[in-house]
């Protein structure tokens, strides 16, 4: 199956909240093929046959949102598709607000700082207390080093770790090596699907495929063959 009929499975997907296996696709001669398959699954999901998985249909949903705030071709956003990946060429502030406004709501995953402030203080600023041991034995007593050393170092390491945490603060914050696709399901609405007839799945089958394949409306028909008379590649 070519680029366009992968688009137009995905799309079916998202708009029927159904899945459709590889083996199934591979049974779609004529768009009725393809309605009758998905109206099967609609069936037995309202019959509880096949339940309405809202995990999978909340993918659905972010899916299309992704793919319109970010710009990114559909076949690339899966569930474990790391969200780095996908913002390479955007401006992480942007790319959420743009995100939020296609899902209605914020999206903000919890960032990280980058290591390099805090490893850098706490490697460069030990050479002062190096240096306060060298010069403490020629002021000090040795009584009043073995005091004054520990605490000196204890309120140094203290000072190091809040100025790291404060420069962290107002640099660039990275996302998770981590993250993926999947784990921003939970800020997607909950939002229960319209109710379907055979009609408006048909409809519904029959928008996607000419707006996909730019079909003449007028040679598009269920019997039609997706090869031979749509112009399916």
């Amino acid at each position: 199956m070519g680029l366009e009929g992968v688009e137009i499975v995905l799309s079916c997907e998202e708009e029927f909240c159904v899945e459709l296996t590889d083996s199934e696709v591979a049974t779609f001669l004529t768009p009725r093929d393809m309605i009758a398959c998905i109206w099967r699954k609609i069936e037995d999901r309202e019959t509880g046959d096949d339940p309405f998985c809202r995990t999978q249909a909340a993918f659905y949903r972010l899916r299309r949102a992704i793919v319109s705030a970010w710009e990114v071709p559909r076949v690339s956003v899966r569930p474990g598709t790391p969200v780095a990946k996908l913002l390479e060429n955007h401006k992480p502030a942007d790319a959420w607000r743009k995100l939020a406004l296609e899902l209605g709501r914020e999206v903000r995953p919890r960032l990280v700082p980058p290591k390099w402030p805090r490893r850098t203080l706490l490697l460069g600023g030990f050479g002062v207390p190096v240096c306060g041991i060298a010069w403490c034995p020629g002021v000090l007593s040795v009584d009043m080093a073995w005091v004054v050393l520990p605490v000196g170092l204890f309120m140094f390491t203290g000072m190091l770790l809040i100025a790291a945490e404060s420069i962290e603060r107002r640099i660039c914050l990275n996302l998770p090596d981590n993250l993926h696709v999947s784990d921003l399901l939970r800020s997607v609405p909950d939002q229960c699907g319209p109710v379907w007839t055979r009609e408006t799945v048909a409809n519904g089958v029959r928008r996607i495929v000419i707006e996909t394949l730019g079909t003449d409306q007028n040679l598009y028909h269920e019997d039609a063959e997706f090869v031979r008379d749509l112009g399916l590649g």
